[in-house]
């Protein structure tokens, strides 16, 4: 689970991270299709582990 302070911390480093400027943030509203590359990218990826609680 992320927790809300999580959340922020993704909606920020996906608006300035180009890796994930693919992902339609609109309102931070992520899809599904955005869900399962984000969760991706978070196994995946040290420093977003950290928003990982």
């Amino acid at each position: 689970m992320i927790t809300v302070e999580g959340v922020k911390v993704l909606c920020e480093v996906l608006a300035t991270n180009n890796v994930f400027t693919k992902i339609d943030l609109d309102g931070c509203q992520i899809g599904d299709e955005g869900i399962l590359v984000l969760c991706e990218m978070l196994r995946t990826n040290d420093r977003i582990r950290l928003v990982m609680h």
